[in-house]
């Protein structure tokens, strides 16, 4: 375990970077009007990845009866990828007026379809206790990833025509390493066509997508409000300062993923008292996260910020501290949610973001109009936590109820 944790969080860890790095790169070679298009794309392309991963990899690491096969999963994820690519480019269309924004959305969109299909084979190496090909996959992706966007960006200083670049070599980088290899852990692996357990196992995870949506969501809407109140510069100092706070979420997360298919074990097998003792280790570990995570943004961050992006930036250092506290709390949420799909409680998640859902579609613009970049912030820290205590709620009664 240690040694999948260790793989699955450097790799992960060092992805991050590099994809972070990109947000300063476009900065540095061009302007933080082309990091408020980075930005955006980012974000929006991020919304509809929900779709195309059909937020499948909790529900397909806690398979542990195999109810469907792994040539399932592939094959449900090929749809999936060209449903999202359907409705990103729908909404690009119709909802967004900026065409430059709209192709640097569409290219993004284009790279998470990649990282799409690349997840779902991540989840085979997973069941193989494969983490060396997953975090190879991520430290070699990651740094052909910022070598070719910022290669681009100096060349050209064109943020769609970059994307376009690393959108190839993410395809290229899947049919090279990642299928090769997770061949390997599953021979029976294969691209098929839908039949009955496929739509099933879609008709299955939908109500998570719905979900994955709605908190995505709850991410995008008040970036765009901001955009639509504030302007694009605004938006891109504001998603600059934004970026290095993302390094808490995925750290959380890659932490935790290992563990979610031994959960599901302890689960499976009706241990009761084996899961409460997880769910206790889990709350705690998530409130320390919570204290360092600020208290070490808090510490670094004026020098960090004024490294990264120049002294202009410390100007609007005061919205910081909200936009840190935002990063955590959505962090806990993954965490909490993963466990939650790992009791196979989806109703129950689905309804209680769908009530938050509401509550931010309300708060969302008055608070931004009122406190500009901070309202933004404000906005998503009221949703979220509104519906932290009901996650927790949803993890501890159904942990109870296997102890009965």
């Amino acid at each position: 375990m240690k040694k999948s944790v260790a793989w699955n969080t450097i790799g992960n860890f060092i992805y991050l970077i590099c994809q972070w790095a990109m947000t300063v790169l476009v900065v540095r070679l061009g302007n933080y009007q082309s990091a408020g298009y980075l930005n955006l794309a980012m974000t929006t392309s991020s919304t509809f990845s929900a779709i195309s991963l059909f937020s499948m990899r909790n529900f397909q690491v806690s398979d542990v009866n195999h109810e469907y096969s792994d040539s399932e999963y592939l094959c449900s994820r090929v749809i999936s990828c060209l449903m999202s690519i359907v409705a990103c480019f729908i909404f690009a269309v119709f909802c967004v007026e900026d065409r430059y924004q709209r192709e640097c959305i569409m290219a993004f969109m284009l790279i998470r379809v990649a990282e799409a299909m690349i997840d779902v084979l991540h989840g085979v190496d997973q069941f193989g206790d494969r983490y060396d090909v997953i975090g190879k996959s991520f430290i070699f992706r990651g740094a052909a990833t910022l070598v070719v966007f910022g290669l681009v960006m100096y060349l050209r200083r064109d943020v769609i025509l970059a994307l376009i670049f690393v959108a190839v070599q993410s395809f290229v980088f899947f049919w090279l390493w990642d299928w090769t290899n997770t061949k390997k852990c599953s021979s029976g692996l294969t691209f098929i066509r839908p039949g009955p357990k496929v739509w099933k196992l879609m008709g299955t995870c939908l109500p998570i997508v719905i979900f994955t949506l709605m908190l995505n969501s709850i991410n995008l809407i008040p970036k765009n409000v901001l955009q639509d109140v504030c302007g694009n510069h605004i938006l891109g100092i504001y998603t600059s300062m934004a970026s290095p706070t993302l390094a808490v979420q995925v750290f959380a997360q890659v932490i935790f993923v290992p563990f979610i298919p031994a959960i599901s074990v302890k689960i499976e097998a009706g241990d009761g008292e084996g899961v409460s003792r997880i769910l206790k280790k889990v709350y705690l570990a998530l409130a320390v996260l919570a204290v360092v995570s600020m208290a070490g943004g808090l510490l670094i961050g004026r020098a960090g910020l004024s490294l990264l992006f120049g002294s202009s930036i410390l100007e609007y250092y005061s919205r910081f501290p909200l936009i840190i506290m935002c990063t955590i709390l959505l962090a806990v949420i993954w965490i909490l949610y993963a466990i939650a799909v790992a009791f196979r409680k989806i109703k129950e998640i689905l309804t209680g973001m769908s009530v938050t859902f509401i509550l931010l579609l309300i708060i969302t613009r008055p608070l931004t109009v009122h406190f500009g970049m901070n309202g933004t912030s404000l906005a998503q820290v009221i949703a979220y936590s509104f519906f932290i205590p009901q996650l927790v709620l949803i993890c501890s009664k159904a942990s109870r109820h296997i102890m009965r």
